[in-house]
């Protein structure tokens, strides 16, 4: 009797599990999913953002640059392509709805700043996390940032790379 019984609960606790599994999988892929931005937000290349800087003509000389791609996707050898681009710590680039778009620093408080396009459809929050590898001369570094797009009502964040960010 009892050894029915220690089966019956080794049955239930397999199947209650199981269940459990299931429904955390389901959970944690959907999230993953929703995190993305590939929806509104592409990928595009640095050479794209400097060309439309220049087609701009700030009254900035566009030598601080700073491209930003996902950190699963830079590394030695890699050429990912850039998610954002910040041109002299003033301007930031992004392509949204397969149109490249300009975005302006509204404000800059230590560590965080916010930029924001000129029909302020588009936002973007930046927070420097890190920065590390910094050059001999300081000129240039790397960095980690949490970034926060909004766009259309919905609300982008990402952790990205920036690499050789600086002159």
């Amino acid at each position: 009797m009892k050894i029915i019984s220690k089966i019956q609960n080794k049955n239930n606790f397999t199947k209650k599990t199981t269940k459990l599994v299931f429904l955390v999988s389901i959970l944690l892929s959907s999230t993953a999913c929703s995190s993305k931005p590939l929806n509104e937000f592409q990928s595009f290349e640095y050479k794209e953002a400097i060309r439309a800087f220049q087609e701009q003509q700030h009254d900035t000389p566009g030598v601080w640059t700073c491209s930003y791609a996902e950190n699963s996707k830079v590394g030695p050898g890699t050429n990912a392509e850039s998610l954002i681009v910040e041109v002299d710590e003033k301007y930031i680039y992004v392509k949204h709805n397969n149109q490249l778009t300009e975005l302006s620093l509204i404000t800059r408080d230590n560590e965080k700043s916010i930029y924001k396009d000129k029909q302020e459809s588009l936002s973007l929050e930046i927070k420097i996390i890190n920065k590390s590898n910094y050059s001999e001369y300081q000129e240039s570094h790397d960095r980690t940032i949490e970034a926060e797009l909004e766009a259309s009502g919905k609300i982008y964040k990402l952790q990205l790379l920036g690499e050789a960010c600086g002159i």
